[in-house]
């Protein structure tokens, strides 16, 4: 399954995103307006999501007995332009998250 999307990964990415939290990347920008940490931290997921995607198809190409770079050249090759849309998705998506949670940082608990 393409974009890193399949339903047993889901729960890791919960885990991965409280470990990146732990972390404290993509917290540069702490006194610069909102847009920049927000942004700053969406892209930086990102680039985690992608890499853990490419690590997530080279596994399952060689489980179906594929070279990594045979099962790799579907990802970048005919299909360039889905996957690349598949990431715009995830940073459209990324980008709200990290607003709000960068949003409650700011402003505290609430409640």
């Amino acid at each position: 399954m393409p974009l890193g999307a399949s339903p047993s990964s889901r729960p890791a990415a919960g885990q991965i995103h409280a470990d990146w939290a732990r972390l404290k990347i993509g917290e540069r920008h702490t006194t610069r307006p909102l847009i920049w940490p927000t942004l700053d931290k969406a892209f930086a997921f990102l680039v985690l999501l992608v890499v853990l995607t490419i690590i997530e198809e080279a596994v399952v190409g060689l489980f179906h007995g594929q070279s990594i770079a045979a099962s790799l050249r579907d990802l970048v090759g005919r299909r360039l332009e889905e996957t690349l849309a598949g990431y715009l998705i995830m940073l459209l998506v990324l980008i709200p998250y990290f607003a709000f949670r960068v949003l409650g940082e700011v402003l505290g608990e609430v409640g």
